[in-house]
């Protein structure tokens, strides 16, 4: 019985030192342990090199990859790398060589033992750079996705017709992220359905409907020889015609017309900059700011932001006035009614016109009432200047009267009157005539240079207005057509304008 042990005993010291020393030498290899596939492929008994040689051979994945991105009828077709995808042959290769190789000689042992006689396949992982395949998704999305368009109006012919809007769709960058590294972990798939999403326009063509009626309209006169000023005015309503406010939007002037730029368009005519006459480009859309004023006025909007000027226009009464500057004053007003209105603006050889179309049931009669009216004369100082020859007189600086008056909004409907609001008291301040005088004459009895009174500084470029042109056009009423018959116009709810500078376009409320 001890010498059974002792065989036994021996044969196990035996055999653990053999496979000790088996372990010992395969572990100082470089070779892969027999037994061992990388997805289906034999590599046992092979380096790290073959190993790569023959899954590039035989291994469909080891070949460059490409997927198929699809939405719809339209697909795109990138490569696997360009989307941040990276099949990990290496780990796999790494793996294999790891096996036998793990934990001590025991662990090695058993390892190498389980890979002969049941064999062990490896996987090639797929690692996804996040960033990297973000980055290709939001590039490809400038060419999947398609801004919707808003329902428009346009006017033909004096007609006013709706444009119906059109659906987008924008890609969905993180959902469809998600199903790239899903497709791209299954090495037998090879196309991905991107998530794409509907955009829905803002405005609908049942929106805009309703149009049926001229709420207001309101006209000032200019003079058309000043090229600047006029191409500024034509240029200016061009951008705001056609532009459409719905219910509870706000309408923004400056938003409208943008910054006053040369790059953009607008010349250098003369402006109001604090009382003084200053040469700028997009002077005279301060009158295109008090005619939309007024039009809003008489159509019954709610003003929310308008300003006068620093002193008075000769195209509108004091106190009817309004003026913008880009980064400063605006003339903003809200739709306050239960339907969309459109503002259509044009021009004829000398007037600016602004008319806003509804709905006839957001018709109102507005009476617009001035009170406290006042002119405030300019005043006249004279300097003593001993350059001048004697009686000599200069004027240094021209003056003009000032005024003060507040404006009174009656709304009424049918007659009865709903609403009397005071809207605003202006100020206008009167600027004095200074004359620069000469030494008195050295001959006795000989008359003096009269001296001449200061007449009102008009606005640069406005030709004074005959006595019933600052007055409101009274809406006009609609004909059987929908439009108001008058030969130079044409018929319907707009008249054909003559040609202008520049191209309107329909413009969205901001």
């Amino acid at each position: 019985m001890k010498r059974f042990l002792a065989v036994i005993l021996g044969a196990t010291v035996l055999a653990a030192a053999a496979g000790g020393w088996w372990t010992s030498a395969f572990r100082r290899g470089d070779r892969i342990a027999g037994g061992v596939s990388i997805e289906g492929v034999p590599v046992g008994g092979l380096t790290a090199t073959e190993a790569h040689s023959r899954m590039a051979a035989e291994w469909p994945g080891a070949r460059p990859r490409i997927l198929r991105l699809v939405y719809g009828p339209d697909s795109w077709s990138k490569p696997a790398e360009e989307l941040g995808i990276h099949v990990r042959l290496d780990k796999a290769i790494a793996e294999a060589l790891a096996v036998g190789r793990r934990g001590d000689f025991v662990d090695g042992a058993i390892d190498l033992l389980s890979a002969r006689l049941r064999g062990l396949n490896i996987e090639v992982p797929t690692e996804t750079d996040e960033e990297k395949l973000l980055a290709a998704l939001e590039e490809l999305a400038r060419e999947v996705n398609r801004p919707p368009a808003d329902a428009r109006v346009r006017v033909i012919n004096g007609e006013v017709e709706i444009v119906p809007e059109k659906v987008g769709r924008k890609l969905d960058v993180d959902a469809s992220a998600k199903a790239v590294a899903t497709v791209a972990a299954d090495l037998t798939r090879s196309q991905v359905e991107l998530v794409v999403r509907t955009a829905e326009p803002s405005i609908k063509a049942a929106d805009l409907r309703g149009f049926d009626a001229v709420l207001a309209e309101f006209s000032t006169p200019f003079d058309a020889a000043k090229e600047k000023r006029t191409h500024n005015l034509r240029l200016g309503i061009a951008k705001i015609n056609e532009t459409v406010v719905l219910p509870g939007q706000s309408f923004s002037l400056n938003q409208a017309l943008g910054p006053r730029l040369a790059s953009r368009g607008w010349q250098e005519a003369p402006t109001f900059v604090n009382g003084e006459i200053v040469d700028t480009p997009g002077g005279g859309v301060c009158q295109i700011a008090t005619t939309v004023y007024n039009a809003a006025l008489l159509a019954g909007l709610k003003i929310t932001e308008r300003h006068a000027h620093s002193r008075p226009v000769t195209y509108v009464p004091s106190g009817r006035d309004a003026t913008v500057a880009w980064g400063g004053a605006d003339l903003r007003f809200v739709n306050n009614l239960s339907h969309p209105i459109l503002l259509v603006g044009w021009t004829t050889a000398s007037r600016l016109y602004v008319r806003i179309i509804g709905a006839k049931e957001d018709k109102v009669e507005v009476e617009l009432l001035r009170s406290n009216v006042e002119s405030i004369p300019a005043g006249y100082k004279e300097i003593p200047d001993p350059s001048l020859p004697p009686g000599k007189k200069v004027v240094e600086r021209k003056g003009y009267s000032g005024a003060r008056a507040v404006l009174i909004r009656v709304i009424k409907r049918d007659g009865q009157e709903m609403k009397r609001e005071v809207l605003h008291t202006d100020y206008y301040a009167p600027q004095a005539k200074v004359v620069r005088v000469g030494p008195a004459p050295s001959q006795k009895g000989l008359p003096t240079q009269p001296s001449v009174k200061a007449p009102l500084d008009e606005e640069p470029g406005v030709a004074p207005p005959a006595p019933d042109q600052a007055r409101p056009t009274r809406p006009s009423r609609l004909s059987p057509r929908g439009g108001r018959a008058n030969p130079a116009q044409g018929s319907g709810l707009i008249p054909n304008p003559t040609p202008r500078q520049g191209t309107a376009k329909p413009a969205a409320p901001r």
